[in-house]
């Protein structure tokens, strides 16, 4: 069967689902945070525990004293906010729960099982960290520019992970950068400039349906464009 049936709960991988970002963009469309929009009769949050719980233990990291993000297959945290560290808090808020092999991934995703089997099969089977991520527009999801899912590190790049959050943080605060994003962070990781868009290896390729709900236009046209071919 599938990788995820033959590998079925190794609990030395652990995944987090990042869900503690301050949803400004999203503006509570539909009524709830992205993290827990109803997405084909199921919510978004739902989904991707139950398909990360089939290879990992699940840890959702969610902001403080926020209802809603619990799940019997996963562990609810709350996240470690610094508002001095911008957009870096997608990471650093989640720091002190980092042990061992660690897979980030952002709540507004949906993930199709064929990208989760992918990440499943790298935090298992390869000892590099590696940036999953689509580089460009998709002609699936329609989404006209790239877009990036979440990282799968290894312990022994947890400390240069850091460096690179650190880093990123200084050109945001000389003026160089808009903000700390993970695509900033996969570019100085893997030594690149944090501002060029560009291939710099270490790179899981996704371009199927996985997309990133960042507003409610982005939701509306991946739904749209679903029904149209499925």
């Amino acid at each position: 069967g599938s990788y995820l049936n033959r590998q079925r709960h190794v609990p030395a991988v652990k995944t987090l689902i990042l869900c503690a970002g301050d949803g400004k963009r999203w503006n509570r469309h539909k009524g709830v945070p992205k993290h827990l929009v109803p997405v084909e009769g199921e919510r978004l949050l739902d989904r991707t525990v139950g398909q990360f719980a089939g290879f990992s233990d699940v840890e959702i990291v969610a902001r403080p004293r926020t209802p809603g993000y619990e799940h019997p297959q996963a562990t609810t945290i709350e996240a470690r906010l610094d508002p001095d560290n911008y957009g870096a808090d997608r990471f650093l808020s989640s720091r002190h729960r980092w042990d061992g092999p660690m897979i980030l991934v952002f709540g507004d995703v949906w993930f199709s099982d064929e990208t989760v089997e992918r990440i499943a099969g790298h935090a298992h089977n390869h000892p590099d960290w590696v940036w999953a991520a689509r580089m460009g527009p998709s002609e699936i999801t329609g989404k006209g520019y790239g877009e990036g899912f979440g990282f799968i590190l290894p312990p022994d790049c947890h400390e240069a992970f850091d460096d690179a959050v650190a880093e990123a943080l200084g050109f945001l605060r000389a003026g160089k950068i808009d903000d700390v994003k993970g695509w900033s962070v996969y570019r100085i990781l893997a030594g690149g400039r944090p501002n060029r868009h560009e291939d710099l290896g270490h790179l899981l390729e996704v371009d199927d349906w996985t997309e990133d709900f960042d507003w409610p236009r982005d939701h509306m046209a991946w739904t749209q464009r679903r029904q149209g071919n499925i």
